[in-house]
């Protein structure tokens, strides 16, 4: 090969070569962006489920607490008079008599 037709090549390969190492570099970015993008998406919706089962559990709580409410004011209204008559018409005692 001539020095002219390396010259050439030179003169054009390097230039091409830096373009595309730039469009190789600029693929990378768009594709890091877009993991980014796709990560930042899951996370936005892993917490908000995960804030959605907190008010979900809170209103669970409230649930319980309101159930052990009316079943202590249940108790305490009930006259222990009938709760003795019931556990003496157990069938064990009926069968003494």
């Amino acid at each position: 090969m001539s020095t002219a037709t390396v010259a050439v090549i030179m003169v054009f390969a390097i230039p091409l070569a830096a373009v595309i190492g730039g469009l190789a570099v600029e693929a990378l970015k768009t594709l890091k962006e877009g993991r980014d993008k796709d990560l930042n998406r899951r996370l936005q919706e892993e917490t908000e489920l995960v804030q959605q089962m907190r008010r979900q559990m809170d209103a669970m709580q409230d649930r319980v607490e309101a159930l052990e409410t009316l079943l202590i004011e249940r108790d305490r209204e009930r006259p222990y008079a009938d709760l003795h008559n019931e556990l003496s018409e157990t069938p064990a005692m009926e069968a003494e008599q």
